[in-house]
């Protein structure tokens, strides 16, 4: 029964990211005061130099350690201070493995884009485009063209949301590298709901507008790729089916339009401090069609 108790505990430690022989150490930690080198280099069969280094990479876990004294001796921390600190310590490590790697990819995309280019040559113009319909597919897509960006992202947003605008926690990374960012979102008429949605990323450094009906959801990204959903022709419904479009003049036509509805489009600032901003402009809609020729 001890035996099987054991190994149960071995397996969750390693589970939670010991190696064995860390796991058969720390045990044996727990069942006495201390160990000393010698002892713990017999009980993994390691030579002495090699117990030394597992010993000190424990401690820099933050589950054992070093007694001061002529003769080295390690005692274990107690699980409920050890177990939580290794959770930490990993959480920082993956942190720091996924910004290198988001480093990487900033650096590595933009070489490897103009290598692509190059060897397009006058391939045929239907290269240029790709049609996107799986919805975790078309989120992929936005999120990596938006984390390569370099110098500006432009978008219209509407419902349906492939992703919510929330849940978009990759822009405020994108934001604080230092590109620029424009949205233009579709007001659905709550208020509250909009404010929410929208103040974060305004607030991390969005330059965000608001306006009664967009035509389509849009996406372009640093004026060369970009991303369209358009309505259904038949139902008039917003299609989650998207182009993707890498072309340079075709993005600059897009962000023609992009500018367009930007001009008309209410500032959020405006928008915060005046709640009833949308229905007082369809009031002078409203009232300017009264006034039009009969």
């Amino acid at each position: 029964m001890r035996e099987s108790n054991e190994n149960t505990n071995l397996e969750a430690l390693v589970d939670i990211g010991l190696n064995l022989r860390e796991a058969r150490i720390y045990l044996s930690l727990l069942t006495r005061h201390d160990f000393t080198v010698t002892e713990v280099a017999r009980l993994a069969k390691l030579s002495r130099p090699a117990a030394y280094e597992l010993l000190y990479k424990m401690v820099t876990l933050g589950i054992c350690k070093e007694t001061p004294g002529k003769v080295k001796r390690f005692l274990a921390i107690s699980p409920g201070v050890a177990l939580p600190r290794l959770v930490e310590h990993q959480a920082e490590e993956l942190k720091a493995a996924m910004e290198n790697r988001q480093n990487k990819i900033t650096e590595l995309a933009p070489m490897l884009d103009n290598i692509f280019e190059q060897s397009r040559g006058q391939d045929d113009p239907l290269d240029y485009f790709e049609v996107l319909r799986d919805k975790k597919q078309i989120i992929l897509r936005f999120l990596g063209l938006q984390n390569q960006a370099q110098n500006d992202v432009r978008a219209f947003t509407k419902p349906p949301y492939a992703i919510k605008h929330e849940d978009n926690v990759d822009e405020f990374a994108v934001l604080k590298r230092g590109v620029k960012m424009w949205g233009i979102y579709e007001y659905n008429g709550n208020y509250e709901a909009t404010r929410k949605s929208i103040e974060p990323v305004y607030n991390a450094g969005e330059n965000a507008r608001i306006i009664e009906h967009l035509p389509a959801k849009l996406a372009i990204f640093d004026d060369k790729t970009s991303l369209i959903a358009l309505n259904d022709p038949i139902t008039g419904k917003v299609s989650i089916t998207t182009l993707c479009i890498v072309h340079r003049d075709f993005s600059l036509l897009l962000r023609e339009a992009f500018e367009s509805f930007w001009a008309k489009a209410v500032p959020f600032d405006k928008f915060l401090s005046d709640p009833a901003i949308f229905q007082k402009r369809q009031s002078i809609l409203a009232g300017g069609s009264d006034n039009g020729p009969q």
